[in-house]
């Protein structure tokens, strides 16, 4: 189920790297903040399409 969660692709590598020897896997992270770098990018562009002054 953590494989479907935003919040599950930073907590598995976080309880690994903590738990564990290994060291942190950043390509959830990566991930993560690319997703919302996009989706940051969308709304503004249709923000700024809909305002008419």
């Amino acid at each position: 189920m953590m494989q479907f969660s935003p919040l599950g692709w930073i907590m598995g590598p976080m309880r690994s790297a903590l738990w564990t020897t290994n060291s942190l896997d950043w390509s959830g992270t990566a991930l993560n903040f690319g997703l919302a770098f996009g989706l940051l990018i969308i709304v503004n562009w249709i923000i700024r399409r809909r305002e008419v002054f």
